[in-house]
């Protein structure tokens, strides 16, 4: 947990985000950055609602349509999302908005 929540303070969620918006096309940073973002929101509200606030949401819904054929990505996507939107009623607002709900949550 320690290491998450420097993580969170030195700005990896705002990273992970760039990193899923700027690559869109890599497959295999896509899971990286995806797998990322879903630990430093795990437990952590703070976590949750720098992802929401940053378009992390978005991110991670625009990765599961980007790469539908990819196992891994939809993988790490959805339970990036669901770590995301875990009682969290702003995020699912956002997912809900951003058609989550059809890229298979």
């Amino acid at each position: 947990e320690d290491n998450r929540e420097l993580a969170r303070h030195g700005g990896g969620v705002g990273a992970a985000i760039i990193a899923l918006e700027q690559h869109a096309g890599s497959p295999d940073l896509q899971e990286s950055a995806s797998r990322v973002l879903g630990l430093l929101a795990m437990g952590s509200y703070e976590g949750q609602m720098q992802a929401g606030s940053a378009r992390g949401v978005d991110a991670l819904v625009r990765a599961l349509r980007e790469h539908e054929s990819s196992e891994a990505v939809q993988e790490s996507a959805v339970e990036a999302l669901g770590r995301l939107v875990a009682d969290n009623r702003e995020n699912q607002g956002l997912a809900r908005g951003g058609g989550a709900g059809a890229a298979s949550l």
